[in-house]
């Protein structure tokens, strides 16, 4: 259980706490947030992403960052903010795969700038952003671009395995089942699930224990 501490009133970047609300689905204390920006700029952030500085305003502030790059549109940055939303946000989709279970972002990347620093080079569109050992989080030394879609059969480190009798490229079994390879690789090759249900069982679902 999270260890209460009254943060009314404080301030975390430009939001000021105003009120404790209800907690969220999984426990975590959480305040409702008027940001400088506007007096019509309310929003509810847990107690942790306002203590560790991953929320400072209510959007605001990255978009004013982001557009003076000129980045906001491009997949660079959708890259980046994929990344913070899976491990930051316990209503994204993919969270119980990511921030759910440990999976963080190094506190320099929670800056648009550094991340634009230290990934541009190599980037072009249609690559997607990877983990090198997927035990790890997203630093610039345990991630890399690779080539998405189709054109990551050439890889050297595509692998085939047995599937319902069949030697299958595990990509391509990833594509047919609409899951991503990520989620896929780590549920069967670090947390021994069968290949099966790596590949069938919803994202954020929990395997049923044997």
């Amino acid at each position: 259980m999270n260890k209460f501490m009254d943060l009314i009133g404080q301030k975390f970047g430009r939001l000021k706490v105003l009120k404790r609300v209800e907690n969220n689905k999984w426990g975590h204390i959480c305040w409702l947030c008027q940001c400088d920006c506007s007096d019509k700029k309310k929003i509810i952030v847990s107690s942790n992403n306002l203590r560790r500085d991953h929320t400072k305003s209510c959007g605001c502030l990255q978009k004013e960052k982001v557009t003076k790059h000129g980045y906001c549109k491009t997949g660079f940055y959708r890259s980046w903010r994929d990344m913070i939303q899976r491990c930051t946000n316990p209503h994204h989709k993919y969270w119980g795969d990511y921030g759910g279970r440990g999976i963080k972002v190094c506190k320099r990347w929670m800056e648009f700038e550094n991340f634009l620093k230290d990934m541009l080079e190599g980037w072009k569109s249609g690559l997607t952003l990877e983990r090198i050992d997927n035990e790890l989080g997203y630093y610039k030394d345990n991630c890399e671009w690779i080539i998405s879609g189709r054109q990551v059969r050439n890889r050297r480190n595509s692998c085939y395995e047995e599937y319902n009798g069949e030697n299958r490229l595990f990509v391509e079994l990833c594509e047919e089942y609409n899951m991503p390879r990520g989620i896929v690789y780590d549920r069967f090759y670090r947390l021994d699930w069968t290949l099966k249900e790596a590949l069938i069982i919803p994202i954020g679902s929990r395997r049923k224990q044997p």
